[in-house]
């Protein structure tokens, strides 16, 4: 369902629909374009998911995600460099 939404709504803001038109308007849709693929990110993935319910903002997620896999590297054994 997430997915079905995204592709309806990436459709309208895909950055080759805006070719001919102003500077502004491609920049507009271009960011709008990177935003619901961001979303879409966070939401398909059951860990990024929760944080983002718990509050958290974008880039605290990137944040999180990089120390979780950190974590999960080290706890397999492998030592830091």
């Amino acid at each position: 369902e997430i997915k079905k939404a995204y592709k309806k709504r990436a459709k309208d803001y895909h950055p080759d629909r805006f070719v001919g038109d102003s500077t502004r308007k491609q920049k507009e849709a271009e960011e709008k374009f990177k935003l619901l693929g961001a979303g879409l990110e966070i939401l398909c993935d059951d860990f990024k998911r929760q944080l983002y319910d718990e509050g958290y903002d974008e880039k605290a997620i990137r944040e999180r995600v990089e120390l979780a896999k950190r974590a999960a590297h080290y706890s397999h054994g492998h030592c830091p460099r």
